[in-house]
């Protein structure tokens, strides 16, 4: 009889680590509901599988510093023209975080760190700071709160001997934030490169304002500081 039980309970443990990551989360959702969190935390002791999934759903706000380091230098750049090439290589590799987390975030603050203060730097290969944040906030569906906050240690001010960030690529993370995100804080500490009137005048898209100016309507909280302009394009009509 105990032979018989054991048989079964490893054919249903091994049907449960066969199943799709997504669905083990349902699961693991449900059974949240259902139990205490004295109970749900001893559930999680099962395997390693359940541990790293059922995480998700007891921590809803995500604080990551990144380190960030550029050959361009904010000293060299006074505005950012259509053809500006800046590339941030950055040790910051979101995409390790599984999925389920990422789909679960309430709220998520990146704080970024100058090389100099932040040692050993090994860039992530193949990956630049906006890139992987862009890619990112398309996976955190439940996301209301997003902040990115240069760290004010380490920059070399007043010659501003600090990596360079163009504004297109501010734009590109309030772009790509989804209809959920309700308080966005952008403070850049004045390294980021205002834009040129030549860019203006081309791909609106790339325009930090006017990505902001977008989605204005549906923000309860916006807080953006230390940038060189600002200046907000507020939606007028039904389109």
């Amino acid at each position: 009889m105990i032979a018989s039980i054991r048989t079964s309970i490893a054919h249903t443990s091994a049907g449960i680590l066969s199943l799709p990551e997504e669905l083990v989360g349902e699961i693991l959702r449900y059974v949240k509901k259902q139990v205490s969190s004295a109970e749900y935390c001893a559930c999680l002791k099962t395997c390693r599988l359940w541990h790293r999934i059922g995480l998700a759903y007891t921590h809803a706000d995500c604080s990551i510093s990144a380190t960030i380091e550029s050959s361009t230098r904010r000293q060299n750049l006074d505005e950012e023209e259509p053809e500006t090439s800046v590339k941030l290589v950055t040790d910051l590799a979101l995409e390790l975080y599984f999925r389920i987390f990422l789909t679960e975030l309430r709220s998520l603050t990146i704080h970024v760190l100058h090389a100099r203060i932040q040692a050993p730097f090994i860039a992530v290969e193949g990956r630049d700071l906006f890139g992987s944040l862009a890619d990112t906030l398309t996976l955190a569906r439940r996301l209301t709160t997003f902040s990115l906050r240069f760290a004010d240690q380490g920059w070399d001010f007043p010659h501003l001997d600090v990596p360079a960030v163009p504004s297109s690529q501010l734009s590109r993370i309030v772009e790509a934030l989804l209809a959920s995100v309700v308080n966005l804080e952008i403070d850049t500490f004045g390294t980021d490169v205002p834009p040129s009137e030549s860019l203006l005048r081309g791909d609106m898209s790339k325009h930090f304002c006017h990505q902001t100016g977008k989605r204005i309507h549906q923000l309860r909280h916006l807080r953006s500081w230390d940038m060189q302009y600002l200046t907000l394009w507020l939606p007028w009509g039904a389109n």
